[in-house]
């Protein structure tokens, strides 16, 4: 339980936190985010810790407790281990990251990979338009012809 507190009064929003059961057990990853307006409380049940899950051979994103997480003879330890050479996002843009993570079905290696790309990645996310416009273009070149083509139909036919 004193262990818990502690966590709580340390942990942020977009804290990168590393699970490790024993030596021979892969190490599982996780991207910390408080309860909006809820960052002060030192609350555990207002802490989701976002991680993957196996569903079917695949690795999707799934919204964990604290307790879900971090069960009994497991170690936890924060690990944003590439702040020094990566600029972390604000805690808005890793909340934008998650949810886009979790709508999409993203390949993910595994929960680093994850992890990573939450709090470090340089990614767009806005929709590219880019083939929309092609067809707009294409459309409006084939209307213009069509007109072209009539307008040479009636003077041909005067």
């Amino acid at each position: 339980m004193k262990e818990i507190k502690i966590f709580c009064a340390v942990v942020e929003t977009g804290f990168i936190v590393e699970r490790k059961t024993d030596e021979n057990e892969i190490k599982v990853f996780g991207i910390v985010i408080w309860d909006s307006g809820f960052e002060k409380s030192k609350d555990p049940q207002r802490i989701s810790i976002y991680s993957l899950k196996d569903c079917k051979n695949v690795l999707k994103v799934h919204k964990y407790t604290m307790c879900e997480f971090w069960p009994i003879n497991t170690s936890i330890r924060i690990n944003n281990h590439c702040d020094k050479s990566e600029t972390p996002h604000p805690e808005d843009i890793i909340r934008k990251h998650i949810a886009h993570a979790e709508k999409r079905k993203l390949k993910w290696h595994n929960s680093e990979h994850f992890t990573y790309w939450c709090r470090y990645a340089q990614v767009d996310l806005t929709r590219s338009k880019h083939t929309s416009e092609n067809v707009k273009g294409i459309n409006f070149g084939l209307y213009s012809g069509f007109a072209i083509l009539k307008r040479l139909r009636r003077s041909s036919q005067k």
